[in-house]
């Protein structure tokens, strides 16, 4: 080979290496992005279940005040009647 084929021929395997490296880091950068919306969804899914679950514990302790509330007047109220049943 001559000089000038040496040189064209490095030429041509570094742009084929700059083509392969620029091609890889595309892709690494496209599935990163791929990866990353998924877990952005799955953030705000996470997020929205723990907002229900804390949501639904303060309406399962607001439904446990109310019976407790509710008991205590029944038993009060059983209490005032046998009270006036006695006298």
């Amino acid at each position: 080979m001559t000089n000038s084929t040496n040189v064209d021929h490095e030429l041509a395997i570094r742009i084929g290496e700059l083509h392969m490296n620029t091609k890889r880091k595309c892709t690494t950068e496209l599935e990163n992005q791929m990866v990353a919306i998924p877990l952005a969804v799955l953030e705000a899914a996470v997020t929205a279940a723990a907002t229900a679950a804390a949501e639904a514990t303060a309406i399962a302790a607001a439904a446990a005040t109310a019976a407790a509330t509710a008991t205590a007047a029944a038993e009060a109220a059983a209490t005032a009647v046998t009270t006036a049943q006695q006298q």
